[in-house]
């Protein structure tokens, strides 16, 4: 994967990226996923998912994610992640 590092965060791009990352890396149908449809908590992904989740976005994003950044209150819909995503982007 190309990643967006050293680039200006683009919310589609990652947002792209995001929903390739759910085909590929967790067996789940991106495209049928709504922004603000449930991930961790109805349990269409798994604690699995989320520690890939997290490396992901480590990956695309070149940041550094704490153990206590990566909750369901950031992380549990793509809307949510999305909005991660560009706070932890601006903050490098």
């Amino acid at each position: 994967m190309a990643g967006l590092r050293g680039a200006m965060f683009s919310e589609s791009e990652f947002k792209t990226a995001l929903i390739k990352f759910f085909d590929d890396e967790c067996g789940v149908d991106g495209s049928g996923i709504g922004d603000d449809d449930p991930l961790f908590s109805s349990r269409l992904l798994t604690s699995l998912d989320l520690l890939d989740l997290v490396v992901f976005i480590e990956k695309e994003l070149d940041v550094s994610v704490s153990p206590l950044e990566a909750s369901l209150d950031v992380l549990d819909t793509i809307d949510l992640i999305i909005n991660f995503a560009k706070m932890k982007s601006s903050s490098t």
